[in-house]
């Protein structure tokens, strides 16, 4: 299966880079702030992607793996092109070397955290926290990036510096994302309850809200310790904020979700 991942790798990557630039392009023409705007909503549409690509490239390799291994050899040979083209540019150098530092941490972090989310999850023997769960999680990542984002440009534009003003600074957009978040949360519960009615949703929200008062703060404590602790290494933090924040939200919000239903006795 390799074959097709990297074939729907190289297909992901000309269907979702655009649409990222493009969000970002129209989001700043109408006075918004790309960096509390592109990722949720590319990480979201992302995954959509991401999906119906790779479930295609399977079908497609089922009936034609010459045209799989075709897109491959493409695939590589537009990477050694372009490589060899801009191979003087310090910047693409600089970019490739932390690029794969980011990867080392994050496959680390998804190999430590995958093994234990599956016995995480499988604990959530209710109907309603299953329905919204995919939400929550995407949610908090949502609220990390657009924190950490936020915190990068502060970093890159001089408006801060490399230590504890960065959460003072930062203040006004993690009290907005957090307000954000609650209200989220507070509609996950509500759609879920429209989609399949159950008891006690009061006991539900008491859930959800006590997860988000616990996932949230640690999502954005994350997030902005990476944007200063990779600042002050010299490294570019957008290279690593999101990835790596991304990678841990999922484990936090189920850590936390765990956490809340056994402390409410669920």
């Amino acid at each position: 299966m390799l074959f097709v991942a990297m074939a729907s790798m190289g297909l992901s990557i000309l269907t979702i880079s655009p649409f990222t630039i493009l969000t970002a392009f129209i989001s700043y023409r109408k006075g918004l702030d790309p960096d509390t705007i592109v990722y949720p909503i590319t990480s979201t549409i992302a995954d959509i992607i991401l999906t119906s690509v790779y479930v295609s490239t399977i079908q497609l390799y089922i009936y034609s793996k010459m045209t799989i291994y075709l897109i491959d050899i493409l695939f590589f040979i537009s990477i050694i092109l372009i490589f060899l083209h801009e191979k003087n540019d310090k910047n693409l150098i600089r970019s490739i070397k932390e690029n794969f530092i980011m990867l080392l941490a994050v496959s680390a972090i998804i190999n430590i955290a995958g093994s234990s989310l599956g016995k995480i999850v499988s604990k959530f023997n209710i109907k309603s926290i299953y329905i919204q769960y995919p939400a929550l999680i995407d949610t908090v990542g949502d609220i990390g990036s657009i924190v950490g984002s936020v915190a990068t440009t502060m970093l890159i534009l001089g408006y801060t510096k490399p230590n504890i003003s960065v959460f003072i600074n930062n203040l006004e957009t993690i009290a907005g994302a957090w307000s954000a978040s609650l209200i989220m949360f507070s509609s996950y519960l509500f759609i879920s309850y429209i989609v399949s009615p159950f008891n006690n949703p009061l006991s539900v929200l008491s859930v959800t809200f006590l997860t988000n008062i616990i996932a949230v703060p640690t999502i954005v404590i994350i997030s902005n310790l990476i944007a200063i602790l990779t600042y002050r290494k010299g490294f570019n933090p957008d290279n690593f904020v999101i990835p790596i924040e991304a990678s841990l939200s999922d484990s936090i919000t189920s850590l936390a979700l765990y956490f809340s239903l056994k402390t409410l006795g669920f």
